[in-house]
């Protein structure tokens, strides 16, 4: 019994290492497909993030004179605001609704306070300074991030003579807006590029494999109209799908975030629905018209998903690396997947430029026909109709 068990092992291992497609896709594709995703990520983070002259602009209450000068340091970047306390709801206002940047609030007499404060003998509560931002901004996010940062670097100087209070003034619905905006764009381009490739790899290549591919060509349909027609049926499942991933967000959003139903409900319109649905067709036409050509060339099933694997790869990739690009520049709606992604944030933070979402839907459009004319004309090849 252990021999047969070996055997049957030892032929099964054979298959799958004589199989180069298939081996390189089971073991060596998924890492690195994760390598380049995060490589790729980290390039275009680097290539479109954060403008490294932006200057950070920050309110500060009751400046000490000890603060001043190290947050003048040229390298913080900082644009130092002097304000008011009866200022302060006006600027935390500001704040929430991302028109500035940060806002310190420093005690009265900071200085003086911190320097007869002992935390072992004295009894008074220790001096507090408050610090606001708003990490739905990445600006602002970053703004705060380096005021706490400089604060505790004091603070641990100071052998911890003074409390910093972080206060996040992003609302519900901005911080609901930052996290779909990191997962719906990477879950609907993946859900359609995987809700395609499951079907077009088998569409062309499975109907090779089967010997119905032969039969389907002599009949009086043109093969354009073969493709055409595939074409269509494909992207349509693709969308529902996609439509179905749209769905399974929205009604799990709130859970994750802690919200109700009816609340998350309300950050989208009819309009933006509708939207998402239009980048949601243009994607899946395109992915669905490259995936054909794909099992086109494929002379199975199994190879035709192999071959398909990149695509993932890059929606992947594209799809995570949206939500970190700040100010996108209209090139970035020409380029196929990244400019869905972009689309969908675009629509999530409500900044919808119908320029760019025309730019990219047309060039979704664009790719799909180009590929369209293609398989036409790969299914006139008896060469690669009949490769088996």
């Amino acid at each position: 019994m252990g021999n047969n068990i070996m055997t049957v092992a030892k032929k099964e291992l054979t298959r799958i290492i004589s199989d180069k497609n298939l081996f390189f896709a089971a073991v060596v594709l998924p890492g690195l497909i994760i390598f380049l995703a995060y490589f790729g990520i980290g390039q275009l983070q680097n290539l479109v993030g954060e403008d490294e002259n932006y200057i950070h602009q920050v309110h500060v209450v009751n400046m000490p004179d000890s603060m001043a000068q190290i947050f003048a340091t040229p390298e913080l970047r900082l644009n130092i605001i002097p304000t008011s306390e009866n200022q302060i709801p006006t600027v935390r206002t500001q704040i929430e609704e991302q028109e500035t940047d940060a806002l310190v609030v420093f005690p009265q007499n900071f200085d003086a306070d911190v320097a007869i404060f002992d935390p072992a003998t004295t009894i008074e509560p220790a001096p507090r300074v408050a610090v606001y931002a708003n990490g739905a901004r990445s600006e602002s996010a970053a703004a705060g991030a380096l005021i706490m940062a400089v604060l505790a670097d004091y603070h641990h100087a100071l052998t911890h003579r003074f409390i910093i209070d972080g206060n996040e003034m992003a609302s519900d619905a901005d911080m609901m807006g930052m996290i779909m905006g990191l997962l719906l764009p990477m879950l609907l381009i993946i859900m359609i590029v995987e809700g395609a490739r499951a079907i077009a790899a088998e569409s062309i290549a499975g109907e090779k494999e089967r010997g119905t591919l032969a039969t389907l060509l002599v009949t009086p349909s043109r093969r354009s109209d073969i493709s055409l027609g595939k074409l269509i049926a494909i992207s349509a499942i693709s969308v529902l799908g996609a439509v179905g991933a749209i769905v399974g967000s929205i009604a799990g959003m709130p859970s994750l975030l802690g919200l109700e139903l009816s609340d998350f409900l309300t950050v989208f319109n009819v309009a933006d629905y509708g939207l998402l649905l239009l980048v949601a067709i243009s994607n899946a036409v395109m992915v669905v018209s490259m995936f054909l050509i794909v099992s086109a060339l494929a002379k199975s099933v199994k190879q035709s998903n192999a071959y398909a694997m990149p695509f993932t790869f890059v929606a992947l990739m594209f799809g995570m690396g949206s939500g970190f690009i700040n100010n996108p520049s209209i090139v970035l709606y020409f380029v196929p997947f990244l400019n869905s992604a972009l689309n969908v944030l675009d629509v999530i933070n409500g900044n919808v430029n119908f320029v760019n979402m025309g730019i990219s839907i047309g060039a979704n459009i664009f790719v799909a026909a180009i590929c369209t004319v293609v398989i036409a004309k790969m299914m006139n090849s008896e060469r690669i109709v009949f490769d088996k």
